[in-house]
């Protein structure tokens, strides 16, 4: 399913492979969402990345691997060291 030319602006990314290269801007050509299949891969990109960056960012791979709904993190804590122990 092509997108709308006046909707496109409208869907972007912006993406880096590596944090000392200037940060790219991709512009939506087609839908992602309504798939049947979009539920899982919110979640299975959530996973990878989590795995993939575990040792640069435990607390946030902890967070998306076991306090993640689809593509919703739900987190929180009453202070500050619990939510960060």
């Amino acid at each position: 399913m092509y997108l709308n030319p006046h909707h496109r602006p409208l869907q972007n990314i912006l993406w880096r492979d590596n944090p000392k290269l200037p940060t790219q801007c991709l512009q939506m050509q087609t839908g992602t969402y309504d798939l049947k299949s979009s539920s899982f891969l919110a979640t299975r990109c959530l996973v990878e990345l989590a795995h993939n960056e575990e040792h640069n960012y435990p607390l946030a791979a902890r967070a998306l691997l076991n306090n993640t709904y689809v593509d919703d993190i739900l987190l929180g804590s009453d202070t500050l060291r619990k939510l960060f122990s």
